[in-house]
């Protein structure tokens, strides 16, 4: 977003969809926002993450007890084995 993860959220410009360029048509706000949109300790914090999967034959464990954190301008690479739980836990962080 402009400004950075430091900005502040007014909602100036705000418009619903289909009502560019009519004027009278923005969406109200209840009001300007003084705090951040976002912590600024970690742009990313996972901590203790865990996936199970119940199925007949019992409980899956895929992934157990996962932590880290990204910050601002960081790289995170995520390896391993075959099946080690590396693409579950992306799926897990993003809610898929």
């Amino acid at each position: 977003p402009a400004g950075g993860p430091d900005a502040f959220r007014t909602g100036a410009g705000d418009r619903a969809a289909g009502d560019e360029g009519r004027a009278g048509h923005e969406r109200p706000f209840a009001a300007a926002r003084k705090e951040p949109l976002m912590d600024a300790a970690h742009l990313l914090d996972v901590q203790g993450l865990e996936t199970h999967f119940f199925t007949f034959d019992g409980v899956a464990r895929a992934v157990d007890d996962v932590s880290f954190h990204l910050d601002r301008g960081e790289v995170l690479g995520i390896v391993g084995e075959s099946g080690c739980g590396k693409s579950v836990t992306a799926q897990t962080i993003m809610r898929l």
